[in-house]
């Protein structure tokens, strides 16, 4: 009988679930305040992450009712309270998705309204806070491309409309995006590259309202081209 409780006992010692059961019992008794400080650690991260969740639902919810406001003065007629009202949510709340289209807003307002220079920065502030997945990202960089080439910068002009052509969620912006490529190739001497995008147009069979001036620019490269 002892032999056999003996090796019982040699079994259960050998058996791997119960060593790994000893030696984390042996572990932390002999080093309970590195497992505490752990612990501790632990807790303090997971508390830290639901106060940043909770921070940030309550900024998001801060940006859409400013957001809301700035859009009530805005079909209200009042344009100075508008813009005024989204310089504060772009301002406050650009880390929120109302913070970049606030952005994307005031600089077509300030747009409208001649301040290019101004709408410039808002611009930029919009396409570099929105997401590659969001639509405002686009329109921003194809606004802002719009901007540089008014001021005469025509390569930055370039370089805004090449990364609004990158992102397929503007896809519906396109052709309007390579027609104003082209005229700005045109501008700075590059015949063959306004070509090129001018021929896309006259086969993009989504591009309708862009083919008669496509194919009339091209016209008009040929017959400079000849003379």
């Amino acid at each position: 009988m002892n032999i056999q409780y003996n090796k019982k006992k040699e079994e259960m010692r050998e058996d791997p679930v119960i060593s790994g059961f000893a030696k984390a019992r042996k572990f932390i008794t002999e080093n309970t305040t590195i497992v505490v400080a752990a612990l501790v650690v632990v807790v303090v991260a997971a508390a830290g992450f639901s106060a940043y969740n909770s921070m940030k639902r309550k900024a998001v919810a801060k940006a859409q009712e400013s957001f809301g406001n700035a859009m009530v003065a805005y079909t209200g007629g009042n344009k100075q309270k508008a813009v005024e009202a989204l310089s504060q949510v772009s301002e406050n709340y650009g880390n929120t998705p109302h913070g970049a289209y606030a952005a994307y807003l005031l600089g077509t307002i300030l747009v409208e309204e001649k301040r290019h220079d101004e709408a410039q920065r808002w611009f930029e502030m919009a396409s570099s806070r929105a997401r590659d997945g969001n639509v405002v990202k686009g329109l921003a960089l194809e606004e802002l491309g719009t901007v540089f080439e008014r001021a005469g910068n025509l390569e930055k002009a370039t370089e805004s409309l090449r990364k609004a052509l990158e992102l397929e969620v503007v896809e519906y912006r396109w052709p309007a995006i390579r027609w104003k490529l082209a005229l700005i190739n045109q501008k700075q001497g590059n015949e063959k590259e306004a070509q090129e995008i001018c021929q896309a147009l006259v086969n993009d069979t989504l591009a309708v309202a862009y083919k008669d001036k496509a194919e009339n620019l091209l016209t008009e490269i040929r017959v400079q081209q000849s003379m």
